[in-house]
C-alpha cells in the first residue's frame, strides 16, 4: 500500500503568499491604470485649455495663385503629428506641399491617397486641423494639440 505524501505546511504558506501577491499586484495594476486614465482624460488637456482648441476658428490666408512655372514654397509637412518623410513625399507627389493646401484637404481624400500607397496605418483625421494652425503660425497652440495626439490620432 502506497502512502500519500502530504505537503508540509511551508509549501502551503508559500502558495498562499504567491496567491496574495498576485491578487494585490492585479489590484495595484488596475488602480494605477485608472489613475493614469483619469489624468490623461481630464487633467492634461483641460488644465491647458485644450478643450477649446477643437472649436476654435482659425482664419486662413488665401492661397496665392500659382504663377505659371512657379510652384508655392513647400512647407515642412513633417511638423504635422502623424506625417513622416514618406507621407510628406507622397503628399508632395499629389500636389499638397503647403500647410494651407493640407488644411483645405478632405480627410477622406487623404485617406484614399494613403490607402492606394499601401499606408493603411496612417490616419489623416487631424491633419487638416493641425495644418490650419501651422498655416497661421499658431505654433504654440499646435504644440498643445499635438501633446494630446498619438501618431496624429486623438487619444480616447
Amino acid at each position: 500500500m502506497e502512502s500519500e505524501h502530504i505537503p508540509s505546511p511551508s509549501i502551503w504558506r508559500v502558495a498562499r503568499c504567491l496567491v496574495v501577491g498576485l491578487v494585490l499586484g492585479t489590484i495595484l495594476g488596475f488602480v494605477l491604470g485608472w489613475i493614469y486614465w483619469v489624468q490623461r482624460r481630464t487633467g492634461a488637456g483641460a488644465a491647458r485649455g485644450l478643450a477649446s482648441v477643437e472649436g476654435e476658428r482659425v482664419t486662413l490666408r488665401p492661397v496665392p495663385r500659382a504663377v505659371e512655372g512657379v510652384s508655392p514654397e513647400p512647407a515642412d509637412l513633417t511638423r504635422i503629428e502623424g506625417i513622416g518623410p514618406k507621407i510628406s513625399n507622397l503628399l508632395a507627389d499629389e500636389g499638397v506641399v503647403t500647410y494651407q493646401q493640407l488644411a483645405g484637404s478632405d480627410p477622406g481624400d487623404l485617406k484614399e491617397i494613403l490607402r492606394e500607397a499601401g499606408l493603411h496605418f496612417a490616419d489623416p483625421g487631424t491633419w487638416s486641423e493641425q495644418a490650419a494652425l501651422a498655416a497661421v503660425g499658431a505654433w504654440e497652440t499646435l504644440e498643445e494639440l499635438q501633446e494630446e495626439l498619438s501618431a496624429g490620432k486623438r487619444a480616447e
